[in-house]
């Protein structure tokens, strides 16, 4: 892929590529502090609603099927308390203020992990993490990690653990690219390319590639005030038995979301699910559901 990616570079592109010393201890520690930049901004955002499109697909199964699933999220995140609200296709708009479709409602609050089934919403125990990668580590994490929704804090000390005393490094504008093999040496099965490349003008990571497992993960980014946030994110894995696609719009970076929003009584009413305490006035979810301008 780096390959086809320098060939398409014109000739005065290929002149601006920097010739960085290739000292591991030197690359090493810019690894590091990369990586270490990618993760205090992840760690500045505390909370947070996304809309996400989702579209799950394979170019094949073992029976030689191919799969092809779209779905669409909304979450609100507040990671000061460990509450996480999402809804899931054709549901309520927490965001757009509208009432519309059935709930499929996932609710972690108080430690407490709530699931909307047949009509009801149901209090399922203790659990940890959310049952959705956070999109806040998209750049990351691998297509393993996005399947078993690793929690932030693990994907991003995973992420920070890939440092190697083998990088090779180059540079191509904003560019900054991590190889375990030297750019200008070939790759083979059994010398597989394993590549990171950050935007360091953003301080995000923006693609990792495996050569020997045919993986690619890569993410475009927009501004949010301050922060850089995964707009796109994709994930095409081992040889192209499946890939996943995240297309992410953010609202309300680190504003202050209403504690009574992530109350069970409130998101059983909003939904139309029975739960036992139904004492939530519908002026109050009106009034909890207005997105600020």
């Amino acid at each position: 892929m780096i390959a086809v990616y320098m060939v398409s570079l014109s000739l005065s592109q290929r002149s601006s590529i920097a010739q960085q010393p290739q000292d591991r201890a030197s690359n090493q520690r810019l690894f590091l502090h990369l990586a270490d930049q990618f993760i205090s901004s992840r760690e500045a955002i505390v909370s947070y609603q996304t809309k996400i499109k989702a579209r799950y697909h394979g170019a094949k199964t073992k029976g030689g099927a191919k799969f092809d699933h779209a779905y669409e999220l909304e979450m609100m995140v507040d990671r000061t308390t460990n509450s996480f609200l999402c809804f899931r296709n054709s549901v309520p708009s927490i965001i757009t203020a509208t009432d519309k479709g059935e709930s499929q409602v996932v609710l972690i609050a108080g430690g407490q992990y709530y699931l909307g089934a047949g009509g009801n919403l149901v209090l399922r125990g203790g659990y940890k993490s959310a049952p959705i990668i956070d999109p806040l580590v998209h750049g990351s994490v691998f297509c393993g990690e996005v399947m078993q929704f690793s929690p932030v804090e693990e994907a991003l000390t995973n992420f920070r653990g890939l440092n190697s005393d083998r990088w090779a490094i180059k540079r191509v504008g904003p560019r900054q690219m991590f190889s375990q093999v030297p750019f200008d040496e070939e790759v083979s099965f059994t010398k597989p390319r394993f590549l990171v490349s950050f935007d360091v003008d953003k301080g995000v990571p923006v693609e990792i590639v495996f050569s020997n497992v045919s993986l690619r993960v890569k993410v475009d980014y927009a501004k949010y005030g301050q922060h850089w946030l995964a707009s796109q994110a994709s994930y095409v894995c081992g040889n192209n038995d499946f890939a996943l696609t995240f297309d992410i719009e953010w609202f309300n970076v680190n504003e202050p979301i209403p504690e009574l929003l992530f109350k069970p009584a409130n998101v059983s009413k909003l939904c139309g699910l029975k739960f036992e305490d139904q004492a939530t006035a519908d002026d109050l979810i009106k009034q909890l559901l207005v997105r600020p301008e």
